[in-house]
């Protein structure tokens, strides 16, 4: 395999399904990018320690490389497949990506433009969808800056493609689990690496019940967001001597004051508003309806008025 390649991994267990239609997806997007001579892509299936052989046949049949984590942590997670898979990457550069999930043709292509103008580490855009891939909303993503890692806002996905030497020999810490990358991506950003993103959607994020994101903000998920923000105030201080600043953090901030001073002029509007069925409510609505009556009337009687 040529060093000028991709590798993309996906991690999975037990969901052979759903990785038929990925890989497929990958596949196609694998096309258009030969047809315009871009890099060459190696599919990485890597199975989180299964109980059966169906992932390993699903990617026999679909033709990519397969690999198994031997023996299961124990964890609702894919750390560990995750691992697995970046340590068979053979390729200049590496991105993970969703065992449900689809990527559009353009996937690929878009972000290697992107890499080959001089970002080490490229996260594409994408749209939300629901289990049958009907759009929901859609996420425009822009390049991520480190102050904004530090305070633990992860505003690129996982499935960035990255430099693999730049990452080969972190430390992945499995045991932060969904915020596993978010360390790796700090560093990168910590010690000037440049960021780039996709900024038009370039693949599904499919929304159903088995999402391990379904478990975020859970008391245990919002135990290992707080860890990761200590190592990572603590990897910027080692690094950088200061804590830099977050601006997503500060327009998160302006959004409360903006909607807590919505909220306040609604409930003045509401105090000012009279009682139901008091004498100054019915005087008030009497009026309405003698404005509106007029304004109909008026409207009526344009519409007869001869040009």
């Amino acid at each position: 395999m040529t060093r000028d390649a991709v590798t993309v991994i996906i991690p999975t267990r037990h969901r052979p399904s759903f990785l038929t239609t990925t890989v497929r997806s990958i596949q196609t997007a694998v096309s258009e990018t030969d047809r315009k001579q871009g890099p060459r892509v190696r599919i990485l299936v890597c199975d989180d320690a299964p109980e059966s052989d169906d992932t390993r046949a699903a990617a026999a049949a679909l033709g990519v490389d397969y690999a198994r984590v031997p023996e299961h942590d124990g964890r609702q997670d894919p750390g560990a497949a995750i691992v697995k898979g970046v340590s068979l990457v053979d390729t200049r550069y590496q991105a993970i990506f969703g065992d449900d999930d689809i990527m559009l043709p353009q996937h690929i292509d878009l972000a290697w433009k992107k890499l080959q103008s001089g970002h080490q580490v490229v996260s594409s855009s994408f749209q939300v969808t629901d289990e049958d891939l009907n759009p929901m909303s859609e996420v425009i993503l822009r390049p991520a800056v480190a102050g904004d890692l530090v305070a633990g806002h992860s505003l690129l996905n996982d499935g960035s493609f990255v430099e693999h030497d730049l990452v080969k020999d972190l430390e992945w810490d499995v045991s932060l689990e969904g915020q596993m990358l978010l360390p790796i991506w700090t560093r990168l950003s910590l010690t000037g690496h440049s960021f780039g993103a996709v900024d038009r959607p370039t693949w599904l994020y499919r929304r159903h019940d088995a999402n391990i994101s379904n478990n975020a903000l859970s008391e245990h998920d919002t135990a290992l967001r707080t860890r990761a923000r200590g190592l990572l105030q603590q990897m910027s201080l080692d690094l950088l001597g200061y804590i830099p600043p977050s601006p997503h953090s500060s327009y998160l901030a302006e959004q409360e004051v903006i909607a807590r001073e919505v909220e306040d002029n609604r409930r003045r509007h509401e105090a000012r508003r009279p009682p139901h069925g008091s004498l100054r409510y019915r005087v008030r609505n009497k009026a309405a309806r003698v404005m509106f009556d007029g304004n109909r009337r008026l409207n009526d009687a344009a519409r007869w008025v001869a040009p």
